[in-house]
């Protein structure tokens, strides 16, 4: 079934990459051979990605869809070649992991039908890391294919030194097409590369590859990317050169799939204005991408058309792959049909659900492992929802669906960490939730609940985080308490960014009992073979709250001090009421201080996660001097948080910079004042201040008003003494209570 035999393994690139690329580099650019006139060429370019080991249509992870199944595949990819033309079929990775095919065979399924159908170049996934780089290695060793990644350096690790290679060469219709793989620099967090396996920066290596293939006179360059959509439509932009980009990682339905986030193909200006093709065949092996692509003589995309072709039961099976489909599975099949319990409700395993949100599935997996760890005095469960695979429908449950859930034969791992980190870890859990391409760190918890805002900046979106007491009430985690907490060896070392349970661990230990096996046997025991609804009802039982700050309030906050630059009273200096001034070449600096409280009392306080929307300081401008006409009038105020007391005694009046008198913050905001503002209100803009005050990230020690020297208008530095200007304030002790100054604070609560 394929087109081009691939190059014999001695004469694909080697792999020490650092060195083979400064080579290749090197001698792109010494012997760079003449541009060849290729004839224009239409090539149709079948693809797929994140296959994840399902060899039969899938049922359980697509919804019960019956889509996709490599018998069924085949026969569609000889229905495009059979129209004649230049074919190539190529893969963008992550065919390890995802069914019991791979628990049991470790690859060597993907290896024999990947062969069978003709895939001619495949890239690296970070789950072909899942089972260490020996697994890898023996699917690079079964396949006559070459299989690429050119950010990736293997050359340390024993197993895979010279097998991954960093770009090949196919021959079509008498034209030379450059494929090279790109696999994401997050596998070493969400993988088991082990760390003799280097993954580079995916720019630096895309833009050496295609320096060497053009170097060596090819002008059609094809990229089988595992980075996902987002960042391939970013490298489309950033390096030239690139035609096609065959994506994969973000499992992105395009074009005419359900929920497609974008066309197919996605098309990105090249950073010379040529056309970038960006296509991806969602997951699963539900669609076969098609991608019909016409080059022109330079080798600039021309035209294309095309559309994924989705395998469903319309499409025939194959009938020799799909006995061997049979033969394949027939060692799995007591595995996967032994009954180990019933559920009377759907326990939801579905990959959106288990990375935003409480699932009564991600529940089930949580109580199992507290379970299994309870005579070590387990408090606390938090497992990655990526980590959940595919959902258990009501009715029998059976050992191959717990396994199909569980694929990546984890662990149960223990360890004790500080309250404090127990938050950090949600933190992280939280840190990439999205309903567009939500990661797969998403905490899955039991013992305890926790809520959390997502439109907070990342680090600060728990909002509150409580421990399960015996008696089934919940207590405040606190800082300082050690926590008994169970999770998986793959986050204990720490796994989709769960570096706190590496860095702060107390005793970590890995138990060596499987996950799979744990909720087994927590089924079977405690569970009695039963899962109820009454236990793990479908909605969840509120361990996980998503909440918004939506009710708005505002609060006015009286000026309690305003002082001269000395600290003192305008009165105790020059003996009567006094304005506070602002001017006179910035030597007039008044403090203001506004007090105001934070708690946790909503009616008395501002709470310390409210969101602070808008906050302004109001000052009355009483009074100006030191200029004749409008335009002499004019300065620029800014205003800045203090940072510490005010120590009046060493300011002095006349070198405001030199003696400042205290510490002061970064500038909040400067406002224009001019002489049209007497007898008005001055407002100051101290939003950025004041969320840092509500947040406890800083202390209210007020605001030092001052006329901004990097901010005087050109018409105030004429040659007639105009920095003279400045303007006087209404303060506490001087006119009626209308004119004193205030702070006036926008924002949102949760209550």
């Amino acid at each position: 079934m394929r087109q081009i035999p691939p190059l014999p393994r001695a004469l694909r690139p080697a792999l020490n990459l650092s060195l083979a690329m400064a080579v290749l580099v090197l001698l792109a650019l010494v012997f760079v051979p003449a541009a060849l006139a290729d004839e224009p060429i239409t090539v149709t370019i079948l693809h797929t990605n994140d296959t994840h080991a399902n060899i039969e249509p899938c049922m359980a992870t697509c919804n019960n869809a019956n889509l996709g199944g490599v018998a069924r595949r085949a026969t569609a990819i000889q229905q495009v070649q059979a129209e004649g033309g230049n074919v190539l079929l190529l893969d963008g990775g992550d065919y390890f992991q995802g069914t019991l095919f791979f628990n049991y065979w470790q690859g060597q399924e993907a290896a024999h039908f990947m062969t069978a159908l003709g895939y001619q170049a495949s890239g690296i996934g970070n789950h072909e890391f899942d089972s260490g780089p020996p697994a890898l290695a023996n699917f690079i060793n079964a396949v006559p294919f070459p299989v690429t990644s050119a950010n990736i350096d293997a050359s340390a690790q024993v197993s895979l030194t010279g097998l991954i290679e960093p770009y090949t060469v196919l021959q079509t219709g008498g034209q030379s097409i450059g494929v090279f793989g790109l696999t994401t620099e997050e596998t070493p967090i969400i993988s088991s590369p082990g760390p003799d396996v280097l993954f580079t920066d995916h720019v630096a290596a895309a833009q050496a590859t295609v320096a060497v293939l053009q170097g060596m006179g090819i002008n059609k360059i094809v990229v089988l990317s595992h980075l996902g959509y987002d960042v391939e439509m970013a490298l489309a932009a950033a390096v030239p050169g690139i035609d096609v980009i065959v994506g994969g990682h973000s499992h992105t339905p395009l074009g005419p799939m359900p929920g497609a986030i974008g066309p197919y193909p996605t098309v990105v200006n090249s950073p010379t204005s040529e056309p970038v093709l960006v296509v991806s065949a969602w997951d699963w092996g539900r669609y076969l991408g098609r991608l019909d692509v016409t080059f022109n003589a330079a080798g600039v995309v021309e035209s294309y058309n095309g559309a994924p072709i989705l395998i469903d039961s319309s499409i025939p099976d194959d009938p020799a792959i799909a006995a061997d489909v049979v033969i394949w599975k027939e060692p799995i099949l007591a595995l996967q049909n032994t009954v180990i319990g019933a559920s009377d409700v759907f326990l939801n395993g579905n990959r959106p659900d288990v990375r935003i949100q409480e699932t009564n599935l991600g529940n089930l997996i949580c109580d199992a492992l507290l379970w299994k760890t309870q005579g070590t005095g387990s408090q606390i469960c938090i497992t990655n929802g990526g980590g959940i695979r595919t959902s258990i429908p009501a009715g029998d449950v059976t050992m191959g669906q717990v396994l199909t859930v569980l694929p990546f034969g984890n662990t149960v791992a223990t360890l004790g960490l500080d309250g404090e980190y127990v938050i950090d870890a949600l933190e992280n859990g939280v840190s990439q939730w999205s309903t567009g391409t939500p990661g797969g760190r998403f905490a899955q918890v039991g013992g305890l609940r926790y809520s959390f805002d997502p439109n907070r900046a990342v680090g600060d979106r728990i909002l509150s985080a409580e421990i399960q007491n015996s008696d089934g009430s919940f207590s405040p985690i606190e800082p300082g308490t050690i926590y008994q907490v169970v999770t998986n060896d793959f986050m204990r070392r720490g796994g989709d960014g769960y570096s706190v349970f590496v860095d702060h661990a107390i005793n970590p230990y890995d138990t060596w009992a499987v996950m799979a096996d744990t909720v087994v046997e927590y089924i079977q025991q405690p569970l009695n073979g039963s899962v109820t609804a009454v236990d793990y009802p479908a909605g969840g039982e509120g361990r996980i709250t998503k909440r918004t700050a939506d009710v708005s309030r505002s609060r006015r906050f009286g000026v309690t001090e305003d002082t001269f630059l000395n600290g003192a009273q305008p009165s105790v200096v020059y003996g009567a009421a006094q304005t506070m001034w602002v001017g006179f070449n910035d030597q007039m600096r008044p403090v203001v201080k506004t007090p105001f409280p934070v708690c946790d009392d909503v009616h008395t306080c501002i709470p310390d996660n409210a969101w602070v929307d808008a906050a302004y300081l109001f000052l009355y401008v009483f009074e100006g001097r030191g200029f004749t006409n409008w335009d002499q009038s004019t300065l620029g105020v800014s205003v800045q948080p203090v940072t510490g007391d005010w120590a009046s005694g060493t300011a002095n009046w006349t070198t405001p910079w030199t003696t400042p008198g205290g510490d002061m913050g970064p500038v909040d905001s400067t406002t224009r004042l001019g002489s049209a503002r007497i007898n008005t209100w001055l407002r100051l803009d101290v939003t950025d201040a004041v969320a840092a005050m509500v947040a406890g990230d800083a202390v209210n020690n007020g605001f030092l008003v001052s006329s901004d020297p990097n901010n005087i208008p050109t018409e105030a530095m004429g040659p007639d003494g105009l920095l003279s200007t400045r303007y006087a304030f209404s303060t506490t002790e001087f006119f009626d209570a209308s004119k004193a100054g205030y702070l006036r604070i926008h924002y949102r609560t949760y209550d």
